[in-house]
């Protein structure tokens, strides 16, 4: 949208991403911030198969909803700031995106607007 008559937002008024404290609905509190994609693919913190996914999308090829269900799986552990969830079960983590029920899910999503 252009409109020359708009006026820019100042960058002390710009809204930032910052992380919020939440009650999911399994009661469990969390602290959660929408994922920097970009960030995450410069740090090589994504997945090879999510990658993938990521890259078909951007390329506007379509998706099977499998890769649907890992890209948004993997969006959704990298939203946990507090506790740290990981995509994959890794040693010394104690929480993995598979011990997340889909209502603490489903709220992730709406809460960061993923989808």
């Amino acid at each position: 949208m252009t409109d020359e008559n708009l006026t820019p937002t100042p960058a002390a008024e710009w809204p930032k991403n910052v992380a919020q404290t939440v009650i999911l609905p399994s009661t469990g509190i969390a602290r959660l911030k929408r994922p920097d994609t970009m960030d995450l693919m410069a740090h090589g913190k994504v997945p090879k198969k999510v990658g993938s996914v990521i890259a078909k999308q951007r390329g506007k090829q379509a998706i099977t909803e499998a890769e649907a269900i890992t890209l948004l799986e993997f969006l959704i552990a990298a939203s946990f700031v507090d506790p740290v969830v990981t995509f994959t079960r890794k040693a010394g983590v104690p929480l993995c995106i598979r011990d997340i029920g889909d209502e603490d899910k489903a709220a992730v999503i709406d809460l960061l607007r993923l989808v």
